[in-house]
């Protein structure tokens, strides 16, 4: 067992930014004691819609997020109008940027925040938790969670089952998007009748797929390019796969990821790499699909987002008419892995400050529960993304009064909500973490470097040299696993 140099690296960071209003010689006051679940609230409908003060809110320094930001204040003025927004960038990784700021009592009212990391801010605690507002809203009938598909909703609470750490900004599950161009190159069919393109394939679909492209990219010149960006360190699709496999990650005291379940989903994952479906993670070849070269990205990304990157890779072809961008990609859901199929998901979301002042608290709240409304699902899908609204009642993109497929009627938007839907159920959060909520990304962290150890090792499946690969990568996961869960 041993701490990993990452792990360490998180620590000294979030030290260092503790430090340093030391150093400049300024006083630190201690962060204000977290007020639990028994703070009082004001009813919303008591609330002075004049009232002017500044909320803070930090997020990415991603343009398509400060966008979405800034339209919900604008959606949210038209009810609040004295409320102003100082929005500033979270550069960086988030649980150390919070930590830091937390540290140093300087925190923002309101921030961006993703499930995973949330796990080891609340333990934290630096987060309030939204629980009394919930509460109050649902008794005046101004807010029911049960709007909401309970697979993400819940990836906003302490532990995934408590208190309400966060309130998810979307309903994010993994899909592929492919280039269509490229596959109708290779003369896959297409045909919404007979293809094997479609929501609900299969993962032998998928490779079947793969060999007719992978023959076609042979036969043309591009024996070096792979076919997908397939994000296999990612936990969303590790875990997915590892998940369809029938893996465990833990017993009661001891780790149990030394198995012939993960031997098997690492087999099938090193299969992607020496077919060269998919690229190992230190490979100098990607498949770049981004460019325009690959034809796969196993990804949550919103189809929007794609489309605009997309646009630019194509902009001769689309300016001169030969293209639209309905006709360069489209999506279809994350393939279904064996009798127990699961599909990658979580969420991101904005937390409010556990040190926020009492007097702007309920606003805070107020602003959360905007996002969460109809209008504000709408606004953010108009403002920087079409992601998938976290509301049931708007899980069709193309109903009336429900804008994340506004202009993009020719893709299949129903991808990404088609493994939540009922009947499927088939929504795969990654919750091995839970173990030990604490240290999830150390957790997370270990399964992503076995994963990448196996696949990254030139020895071919089922070689001796492959087979001391897997055994050895296995047993340092599980040895590591052990020591976050248990020992540290």
């Amino acid at each position: 067992m041993k701490m990993r140099i990452k792990s360490l690296g998180i620590v000294l960071m979030a030290a260092l930014l503790l430090m340093l209003p030391l150093l400049s010689g300024c006083r630190v006051e201690p962060p204000a004691p977290n007020p639990g679940d028994e703070y009082e609230v004001r009813d919303s409908e008591d609330l002075d819609k004049n009232a002017a003060l500044e909320l803070s809110i930090m997020t990415s320094t991603d343009g398509k997020e400060r966008k979405i930001v800034e339209g919900l204040a604008s959606g949210f003025n038209k009810e609040f109008p004295n409320i102003t927004f100082k929005i500033t960038p979270l550069s960086g990784n988030i649980y150390e940027s919070i930590m830091g700021y937390y540290n140093a009592n300087i925190m923002p009212d309101i921030f961006l925040n993703e499930s995973l990391t949330m796990l080891t801010l609340g333990a934290a605690g630096t987060l309030l938790d939204l629980s009394p507002y919930i509460k109050a809203d649902t008794a005046n009938g101004t807010f029911n969670a049960n709007d909401y598909y309970e697979n993400f909703w819940r990836l906003g609470q302490k532990n995934w089952n408590g208190g309400q750490w966060m309130a998810p900004r979307a309903a994010d599950q993994v899909v592929i998007s492919f280039n269509k161009l490229k596959m109708i190159e290779a003369g896959i069919d297409l045909n919404p009748a007979t293809t094997k393109v479609k929501n609900g394939w299969t993962w032998d679909d998928f490779l079947e797929v793969c060999a007719e492209l992978r023959e076609h990219f042979d036969n043309t010149g591009r024996g070096n390019l792979y076919l997908a960006d397939g994000y296999l360190n990612w936990e969303a699709n590790f875990n997915a796969i590892l998940s369809s496999w029938g893996v465990q990650y833990f017993g009661e005291d001891e780790s149990l990821i030394d198995s012939a379940a993960t031997r098997s989903a690492l087999n099938m994952m090193k299969n992607l790499v020496e077919k060269k479906y998919v690229a190992s993670f230190n490979a100098s070849s990607q498949a770049n699909f981004d460019g325009g070269q690959g034809v796969f990205l196993l990804h949550s990304r919103a189809a929007s987002l794609t489309a605009d990157i997309l646009k630019e890779v194509y902009k001769t072809q689309i300016a001169n008419g030969t293209y639209a961008i309905d006709d360069i990609f489209d999506v279809v859901t994350f393939p279904l892995i064996g009798a127990n199929p699961k599909v990658g998901a979580g969420v991101a979301g904005y937390s409010i400050a556990s040190t926020i002042d009492a007097t702007k608290r309920d606003y805070a709240w107020q602003f959360l529960k905007y996002m969460l409304s109809k209008d504000g699902q709408n606004n953010i899908s108009q403002s920087g993304a079409n992601y998938p609204p976290m509301r049931k009642d708007m899980a069709d993109p193309f109903a009336d009064g429900v804008k994340w497929g506004e202009g993009m009627e020719k893709f299949n938007l129903a991808a990404y909500t088609w493994a939540s839907q009922p009947g499927h159920n088939y929504v795969c959060p990654t919750e091995f973490v839970l173990k030990r909520p604490a240290f999830a990304n150390d957790l997370i962290f270990e399964v992503s470097s076995m994963i990448g150890g196996y696949l990254n090792s030139p020895a071919l499946i089922g070689s001796t040299a492959a087979n001391s690969k897997l055994n050895s990568v296995i047993s340092d996961c599980k040895d590591n696993l052990e020591y976050w869960a248990f020992a540290a």
